[in-house]
């Protein structure tokens, strides 16, 4: 069998220029959001703070206070349905 040599045709010059602006646009897009400051970087005014004191009622029938754990280590875990998981 002989190998016969193909020769494909040349990109035209708009495709070129289209896809080095995507790929611009993507790294752009990519330094802004790495530099941009976000509030999980902000300080909060809260931090070391006490909390605000309430009752929440309990499914099986009775009421929690947060002033039970005064003292103590105590983590919060506030979420709505609608929320992901982080």
């Amino acid at each position: 069998m002989t190998e016969r040599s193909v020769i494909k045709p040349a990109v035209p010059l708009w495709k070129r220029i289209a896809g080095f602006a995507i790929l611009g646009v993507l790294l752009a897009g990519l330094l802004a959001a790495l530099l941009t400051p976000t509030s999980r970087n902000a300080p909060s005014p809260l931090v070391g703070k006490p909390a605000t004191l309430f009752t929440l009622e309990l499914l099986g029938g009775g009421r929690q206070s947060l002033s039970a754990y005064r003292g103590r280590v105590t983590v919060l875990n506030f979420w709505g349905s609608w929320c992901v998981p982080r």
